[in-house]
């Protein structure tokens, strides 16, 4: 859990760079962030697999990222858990 938390921050962190660079909007597809922003779309560890690009959702000012799926079900979380939001933060029930 704690390097998928670290892989949304990653990409938040890419994301607001990507934003601050054109002029709020947010990339279509994580794909965009590479390898300017990130040198590539970071994979769950328990998944061992991009499971954030699919569940991606971005618009002007805007994003969620999600880890989809049910891969943290042994530690507890929901599907698509943990997230983070433009407006949240890191959200981990």
């Amino acid at each position: 859990m704690t390097a998928c938390r670290s892989n949304l921050n990653k990409v938040s962190d890419a994301l607001k760079m990507y934003g601050e660079d054109s002029k709020g909007a947010h990339p279509s597809a994580l794909a965009q962030l590479s390898p300017q922003y990130l040198k590539a779309v970071p994979t769950c560890p328990t998944a061992r697999c991009d499971t954030y690009s699919a569940a991606y959702v971005g618009a002007q000012g805007a994003y969620t990222l999600v880890c989809g799926g049910h891969h943290h079900k042994a530690v507890g979380r929901p599907a698509n858990y943990p997230q983070y939001t433009s407006a949240g933060g890191l959200i981990d029930r």
